[in-house]
């Protein structure tokens, strides 16, 4: 059988039932071994549950910090349902606890980009450790945040129906229940039972089972079966665990049971599994094919960047060639002026020497000419005659005298040898070593290798090029005194919209179709001033922005006032919540950010929002929003108008400039994160609202003047639907997907 070898692409799609079966795909990358309760990461990779726990009690604490990447999976809270986190486990799969062997190098974990979400389906409660650390994927190195990863329910029914043709053979299920034992022979598809011959015989006896297939082990385990087993397994609802899910709540998203219908889903449009997944199907076929186009682009890039590798090793290595030539050279230019000024030294001092020999040589003869003279006048004096005295008198006085004022040829001055060396130090060396030069410098245009796409832009929806009216209705009541100036908008989990009216201070709240159901403005401790932005909070409660008060106040769906936060803000602007459920509000005086908990208004966090040079880089803040990503997005009226913090706060980049041009904006209002990571910013005096993808880079207009649109002023999102307040309260719904 041929496969694709593509990396990414391994074929499996042309491989048949049987064939997949008896592939590694049913083997846990983390033990090796076959699955056993399979969960799976928001990755998509799959592990053991015992696998889980253990990555989970292995991991070390600074796993966080080894990372830059974004946490896989992680989600905004204002678009998607909360998960609860706590940290009791319910074992359905019990098995051996495996040793996880697979560490990821410190090195390769910073190459971990984004991830995508991960699929909902029915979820097992895992151990989470006190500190509810993450840990890391051993396949992918992805960040995992702990909460609860649903089973995957297609490698569980495909470990089972694996376990089916080379297991055991079960004991009949009836007999056991009845105390006795006996091996099954026969598997009831629809019942999915273990039975045995007799049993069998009644089973199609039996008026309720009678029409059920029956399936006799041993052609199962010839995979006569395969297909029919597989028609027959459906996922247990997470809710009621004895049902098998049988409907699709399209409100929720969710695959349920009969009895969610009346536990949780009341009045929610559903209907079968089967008549969902085409939809769902081809959504992931789409997302599919646009998974393996990329894979190519990657591959090359792959490709390049080994290219690169190799390149920059043979850049090192005539580097260390270079400077080690370089160091010889020096060393023999060194060597030779070191040799030459020995020559020199050495000439000079032999030159000298002979001088100095020549000298010593003349005193020699002069000393012993001296002497000569002495002894001779000496013996002369001592036993000469008269005669012979004055008849050498001429001789010897000339002699004498001629002594007398003898001139020694001595010297007047002696050679001084002196060597000054200069100061060795490295400044000195490194400028006759020569520079060295480190840094990156662009590509060259005929060795760049671009990706087409990003992988990111890749797997996206599509955007309409004109994005769909569904809603349009005026947010102005009867008792308003002033024109509807809607700075505010949210959506609830019962998809009602909530608007803060700035100018008739209060909350406004219309059902999905436009028709108001409530408006209040507070009482006593808990009256509004001036409300600007408002948020949804995880418990269903409604957070409001308050400029003339400084406060946030706290409302339960029916305007009640629960608390508000005080004592932290000058003028609060934006707010909104993050993925951990935690309030975040901007304050356009302060120029600063506040993390709240959403119980009690704790102050959680402060986010002074600073340049590298310390200066302020918020300017005029207004609304705040959080990205898919975790982090969180400030409108700015100051150019660059979009600025981008990590969900700790640290200063990350910026966006935008300000103009009148498809890429820039007059006047940044509210901005919002779908959830599939695409950016929405209101540019209110230029009567249009801008697309921009998860990276923050501008993709184009999306409503414009030519859609109606006016003055944009909040944003929000919800099941592919972009809300938009206008100025003077026309409140209007785009599907834009």
């Amino acid at each position: 059988m041929e496969t694709d070898s593509t990396p990414g692409v391994s074929g499996a799609g042309k491989q048949t039932l049987a064939e997949l079966l008896e592939t590694d795909f049913l083997k846990c990358p983390g033990c090796s071994n076959q699955f056993t309760c399979p969960l799976l990461l928001p990755c998509l990779h799959s592990l053991c549950e015992e696998c889980v726990e253990g990555l989970r009690s292995s991991q070390p604490d600074n796993t966080d910090q080894d990372l830059q990447t974004q946490t896989c999976g992680s989600k905004d809270t204002s678009t998607q349902k909360s998960h609860p986190q706590d940290s009791s486990i319910r074992t359905t799969h019990p098995g051996t606890k495996p040793t996880i062997t697979q560490n990821i190098p410190s090195k390769d974990k910073s190459s971990v980009s984004q991830t995508l979400d991960a699929v909902e389906g029915t979820t097992t409660e895992v151990k989470d450790s006190e500190s509810g650390q993450m840990f890391l994927c051993p396949i992918c190195a992805s960040r995992i945040e702990p909460q609860n990863f649903p089973v995957n329910n297609f490698l569980q029914h495909l470990v089972e129906l694996y376990m089916y043709k080379h297991g055991p053979t079960p004991q009949c299920d009836y007999c056991a229940f009845a105390g006795k034992s006996c091996a099954a022979t026969a598997l009831c598809l629809d019942c999915q039972d273990h039975i045995c011959d007799s049993c069998s015989d009644a089973h199609r006896r039996t008026k309720v089972t009678r029409s059920h297939q029956v399936a006799p082990y041993k052609q199962i385990k010839l995979g006569m079966y395969d297909h029919d087993i597989r028609g027959h397994q459906s996922p247990l609802c997470k809710h009621h665990a004895q049902e098998r899910v049988t409907l699709f709540c399209d409100k929720c998203e969710e695959a349920v049971c009969g009895q969610c219908i009346s536990s949780g889903h009341q009045g929610h449009s559903t209907c079968s599994v089967e008549m969902a997944v085409p939809r769902y199907r081809l959504a992931m076929q789409s997302m599919l094919g646009g998974l393996t186009k990329q894979i190519p682009s990657i591959t090359k890039y792959r490709t390049f960047l080994t290219t690169l590798n190799s390149s920059v090793e043979e850049a090192r290595l005539k580097l260390f060639s270079d400077l080690e030539n370089q160091a010889n050279t020096l060393h023999t230019m060194i060597d030779d002026h070191k040799n030459q000024t020995m020559d020199h030294v050495a000439s000079e001092c032999a030159k000298e020497i002979r001088v100095l020999e020549e000298k010593t040589f003349g005193m020699e003869r002069a000393q012993h000419s001296l002497g000569d003279n002495a002894q001779y006048l000496e013996r002369l004096l001592a036993h000469g005659q008269g005669g012979e005295l004055l008849s050498l008198h001429h001789l010897v006085t000339n002699r004498l005298t001629q002594l007398t004022h003898l001139q020694l040829d001595g010297i007047n001055s002696k050679l001084r040898l002196n060597f000054a060396p200069t100061c060795p130090t490295k400044a000195a060396v490194s400028a006759m070593f020569g520079s060295l030069s480190l840094g990156h410098v662009p590509l060259a245009n005929d060795e760049a290798v671009s990706m087409t796409t990003s992988l990111a832009s890749t797997l996206l929806p599509t955007v309409r090029n004109t994005p769909k009216t569904t809603l349009s209705f005026s947010a102005k009541c009867s008792e308003d005194v002033k024109d509807v100036w809607p700075t505010g908008v949210a959506i609830t989990k019962e998809d009602d919209i909530i608007i803060a009216d700035r100018d008739n201070r209060n909350i406004k709240m219309f059902s999905s179709n436009g028709e108001r159901k409530l408006v209040f403005c507070g009482e006593g401790e808990g009256k509004l001033g001036t409300p600007f932005d408002l948020t949804v909070l995880m418990d269903s409660n409604i957070a409001v922005t308050d400029r003339e008060c400084e406060d946030v106040k706290v409302f339960t769906p029916t305007g009640k006032h629960v608390f508000s936060i005080k004592g932290h803000f000058r003028n609060p602007r934006g707010i909104t919540t993050n993925r951990q459920g935690h309030i975040i509000v901007v304050d356009c005086q302060r120029l600063q950010l506040t993390v709240h908990d959403p119980k009690d208004g704790r102050l959680l966090n402060t986010i002074t929002a600073r340049n590298k040079d310390g200066t302020n880089a918020l300017v005029d803040p207004f609304y705040v929003s959080v990205s898919s990503l975790g982090n969180i997005l400030v409108t700015d009226t100051a150019a660059p108008n979009i600025k981008v913090f990590s969900p700790q706060g640290e200063y990350l980049s910026q966006q935008g400039t300000y103009g009148t041009r498809d890429n820039q904006t007059l006047q940044p209002y509210g901005v919002c994160c779908d959830r599939y990571g695409y950016l929405f910013v209101a540019d209110n005096n230029n009567d249009r609202v801008l697309l921009l993808k998860p990276d923050g880079q501008f993709q184009r207009p999306l409503l414009t003047q030519t859609h109606g649109m006016w003055h944009p002023m909040a944003l929000t999102t919800t099941n592919d639907t972009l809300v938009v307040t206008e100025a003077l309260g026309e409140v209007k719904a785009y599907k834009y997907v």
